[in-house]
């Protein structure tokens, strides 16, 4: 079961996510805010996991370097389906 700080972290994890989402439905023929917004959301999933782990005392160099690695992909995927 999650513990009660764990609601309130993957709470702001998917506020986070859903502001954006509502963001991009609402910018939908504007690409470079779309590309911009696609940026701000693979940040904001990097800095949640870092701050995230940080703050359980789980954090290691692999667990930063698997988020960062995890949003740059996320950003390349949503940039290659914006430009094309």
């Amino acid at each position: 079961m999650l513990k009660e700080n764990h609601v309130v972290h993957y709470l702001l994890l998917v506020l986070g996510i859903f502001v954006i989402s509502v963001l991009f439905i609402f910018f939908r023929y504007n690409r470079p805010a779309e590309i911009l917004l696609s940026a701000l959301l693979s940040i904001y999933y990097i800095i949640w996991g870092i701050i995230h782990h940080k703050i359980e005392g789980r954090l290691t160099q692999l667990i930063s370097l698997e988020y960062i690695l995890m949003g740059s992909f996320v950003f390349l995927l949503l940039f290659t389906a914006l430009t094309l």
